[in-house]
């Protein structure tokens, strides 16, 4: 099995590496990785997730819901109070389901009680180290659990129709590029998400990596983990994907330095970034305006009291996607200076990267789901792309 036969031969300790600039290999237990050069344990948990083609709300009781005893039910409504958040209860939602969220404690009472089955575990080996470790959610499981990874899908796989015009167009060049489809060769998309490259690629050798779990996603997450200390020996990686995460992490180039790190000497990093234009497709977006109309009625005084500021933050990137947190502050007007192609390739080169490609992708109507088929046909604007999509090597 690819994961753990990659994982047991090229593990390292993180706490090591960056306390003592030392690669410590670490051993496996039953239930976790341990270094025997600073004694430190690192658990393999068990995450929920969700089997989407059996979960019926409409056919159940609700029997996951009640075995959460920090949820309260409320059958009229989208309830996003406990665990859970209710999903499909509203007549004509194209999707039912339930969705946990990211507050899930992994008792999996849930998994017992569902008479669908549409619940189950899956062992993941977890890396959150320093101030990570002591605020993740998902990290909190004293029970013993086998090394073992399920390679299944948890939602269908993706369709056309189905996924948003902006990422159908960025993953569309993103598949072209990658290379490693052989048995021994592995990509790993660090910050994966909902495992939607996983699933847009259909490319079995792809590692998933991420701090945080969608217990809805595609595909299983591989390993938990803070990609600023990556748990990998040095130069044991084929290729890196990383789709519009590097704006999000607390260091930039502390993540960079990190993959440039553990890619072997002919080893690409494909990474994907935002142009300003991102913001500008945004704002020409109609249900994130429809979004927008919904938060000023939720929070009117919020509004009123600095409607310029209140318009500022909710348009930025940041506050839907930075899960430590760090980045509150930031606003539309940041992002757009921030997001600038000298910028990224700067910070490219400072991490010991060399640009082989560049490429754009999207267009400025490509985040408006309402008329995906029109601008999938317009395919991706050479002036004014949403993102950049950028080839890298690593600089020997």
């Amino acid at each position: 099995m690819i994961p753990f036969d990659f994982f047991n031969k090229n593990f390292i300790c993180p706490d090591c590496l960056s306390r003592f600039k030392k690669e410590i290999s670490l051993k496996l237990s039953k239930q976790d990785y341990y270094c025997s050069n600073c004694q430190k344990k690192y658990p393999i948990k068990k995450i929920v997730y969700i089997l989407k083609n059996k979960c019926n709300p409409k056919k159940c009781k609700f029997e996951c819901i009640k075995s959460c005893k920090k949820t309260a039910i409320k059958k009229t409504i989208i309830e996003e109070k406990g665990h859970f958040m209710l999903n499909g209860i509203i007549k004509n939602i194209k999707n039912p389901g339930i969705i946990i969220k990211d507050k899930c404690n992994n008792c999996r009472k849930c998994i017992k009680t569902c008479p669908f089955n549409a619940l189950i575990a899956i062992n993941i080996p977890t890396f959150l180290v320093n101030e990570y470790s002591k605020n993740e959610d998902t990290t909190r499981d004293s029970k013993k659990n086998n090394s073992e990874i399920f390679n299944l899908q948890l939602r269908t796989p993706i369709k056309e129709n189905e996924i948003r015009p902006a990422s159908f167009l960025l993953y569309k060049i993103i598949s072209r590029k990658i290379k490693s489809k052989e048995e021994n060769k592995i990509t790993i998309d660090n910050g994966s998400g909902s495992n939607l490259a996983k699933s847009f690629i259909q490319n079995e050798n792809i590692l998933s990596f991420d701090i945080h779990t969608d217990h809805n996603a595609f595909y299983p997450l591989d390993l938990l983990v803070n990609s600023e200390h990556l748990p990998i020996k040095k130069e044991c990686v084929n290729s890196f994907i990383s789709v519009n995460v590097v704006e999000h992490v607390t260091n930039p180039l502390k993540y960079l330095l990190e993959m440039n790190r553990t890619l072997k000497n002919n080893g690409e990093l494909i990474i994907a970034v935002p142009t300003p234009w991102w913001h500008l497709s945004k704002l020409l977006s109609l249900h994130h305006h429809l979004n927008y109309m919904i938060h000023i009625i939720k929070g009117p005084f919020n509004f009123l009291k600095n409607p310029f500021k209140n318009f500022n933050i909710f348009w930025s990137h940041e506050k839907d996607c930075n899960h430590e947190n760090t980045k509150e502050t930031s606003t539309l007007i940041s992002e757009i200076k921030k997001f600038n192609i000298i910028k990224w390739e700067k910070l490219f080169n400072d991490s010991g990267f060399i640009i082989k490609e560049r490429t754009g992708a999207g267009n400025i109507f490509s985040n408006n789901i309402f008329a995906g088929k029109i601008t999938r046909k317009l395919g991706n604007s050479k002036k004014c792309p949403i993102f950049l999509v950028y080839v890298l090597k690593k600089r020997i």
